[in-house]
């Protein structure tokens, strides 16, 4: 909500920016609003009001100008802000190698919002109306715990694994190696095919290979 509120009233990134809403649900008097909520309580406001305030002072713009570039700030859970030059056409791919080389960001263990929205990284600046003076927010990316299965049988046995993910969660690695079946709701679905012998080896028949167990790991974000 802050990214449209500052560009329909022309409010400059610099600019303090206080939004309070009325719930009558919730009290008779206007609220200050945190606009990362703004989605689960907008249908029960009633009226809003945009205050501005005191200019910030300006980020120091350390960036290197060329044509067509535009500055957008990245913003991360402390509130604490980074400039970036970056042209509209340039992918969200591009943006988070430019945090990895200029502060150490870890494109795996974070994922960048703009207005509410989750950004693709395989999509672009101006795919997702991303103009000058704009703020992209970056959260944590959660990692799920490493779980490892081990098989055992008293005779040779042909097993089939599944597993599930809701489509908050998505694998980030598998062993031994599997297709991914991908549901149009974002759920993921994986299925090893093994053969158990008696000494605990499995053979993952697709491909042949002898493992001494199964192992997967998702992340999940926050």
């Amino acid at each position: 909500m802050e990214a449209s509120a500052r560009r329909l009233f022309k409010i400059s990134h610099t600019q303090g920016l206080k939004i309070s809403v009325l719930i009558p649900a919730l009290a008779d008097s206007r609220t200050e609003l945190d606009p990362k909520i703004w989605d689960e309580v907008k249908s029960h406001v009633t009226a809003a009001w945009i205050e501005y305030m005191e200019e910030e002072k300006p980020e120091e713009d350390d960036e290197p100008t060329f044509p067509d570039s535009i500055r957008i700030f990245i913003e991360n859970i402390r509130g604490e802000r980074m400039l970036l030059r970056v042209r509209p056409p340039y992918s969200i791919h591009y943006v988070m190698q430019k945090l990895e080389a200029k502060a150490g960001f870890v494109p795996d263990h974070y994922g960048l919002t703009y207005d509410g929205q989750r950004l693709d990284s395989r999509g672009c600046l101006s795919q997702y109306y991303i103009e000058d003076n704009d703020i992209l927010e970056a959260y944590p990316i959660q990692i799920g715990g490493k779980p490892v299965t081990y098989l055992f049988s008293n005779q040779a046995l042909d097993v089939s694994v599944s597993l599930h993910l809701i489509p908050q969660w998505s694998f980030s690695a598998i062993y031994p190696v599997v297709s991914i079946d991908e549901h149009e709701n974002g759920a993921q679905d994986i299925v090893w095919n093994v053969h158990v012998t008696q000494d605990g080896t499995l053979v993952e028949k697709s491909s042949g290979s002898e493992v001494s167990y199964l192992y997967w790991e998702a992340k999940y974000v926050l």
